[in-house]
C-alpha cells in the first residue's frame, strides 16, 4: 500500500521544487536549477536541512547563550525557520539563502511566523559581504559547508557550525 505524500513529505526526502511534483516539469526544472547554481557559484544538495519547527525551536535554545542580544547571521539559512526562532533572542537576525528552491516554502513561513528583527536576504552569501556585520554567524547545514565557513567569516568574528561542531556555552 502506498501512501500519499504531501509537499513536506517532498521536503523531507529532498525535492523541494514544486515544479518537480508536476509529470512533465521535473526534467526541465532540474537543468533549470542546475543552470541556476553553475551562474552563481552555488553548491546545494537540494535538502532542507532544517526543515521542522519543533527541531528549529530546539537549536535556537542550544544558541540562547551565544545569540542573545547579538547581531546574528545565518548562512543558508533554507526556508528561515531556524532564523525566525532566533529572533526570539537575538537583537537582529539576517538570514541568506542563496537557493531559490526554496522562495516557495520561505514565503509561507514568513507569512506564518516572521519576527520584525528577521531579515531575509536571497543571494550568495558572499554578494552582502561587507554590508552587514554580525556579532555571530550560524551554519546549520550539511552542504558546501567549508565554502559556507570561509563566507561566513566575512560577517562575523564568532562562527558556530551546528552539524560540524558541538554547542557548548
Amino acid at each position: 500500500m502506498t501512501e500519499a505524500t504531501t509537499d513536506a513529505d517532498a521536503l523531507v526526502v529532498g525535492n523541494p521544487h514544486p515544479w518537480a511534483l508536476v509529470p512533465g516539469n521535473a526534467e526541465a526544472g532540474l537543468r533549470l536549477a542546475h543552470e541556476y547554481s553553475e551562474r552563481h557559484g552555488i553548491e546545494s544538495a537540494d535538502v532542507l536541512t532544517v526543515h521542522n519547527d519543533d527541531r528549529a525551536g530546539l537549536l535556537a535554545d542550544l544558541l540562547v547563550p551565544h545569540i542573545t542580544g547579538k547581531t546574528v547571521v545565518e548562512i543558508g539559512g533554507g526556508v528561515g525557520l531556524l532564523a525566525c526562532h532566533m529572533g526570539r533572542y537575538a537583537k537582529h537576525v539576517y538570514c541568506i539563502e542563496a537557493n531559490p528552491a526554496w522562495t516557495w516554502e520561505f514565503l509561507g513561513c514568513i507569512y506564518r511566523q516572521k519576527p520584525k528583527n528577521v531579515s531575509y536576504l536571497f543571494g550568495a552569501a558572499d554578494e552582502f559581504a561587507g554590508l552587514i556585520r554580525a556579532d555571530v554567524a550560524v551554519i546549520a547545514t550539511h552542504s558546501g559547508r567549508e565554502a559556507m565557513k570561509a563566507a561566513a567569516a566575512k560577517f562575523a568574528p564568532e562562527i558556530i557550525d551546528l552539524y560540524g561542531e558541538p554547542v557548548a556555552s
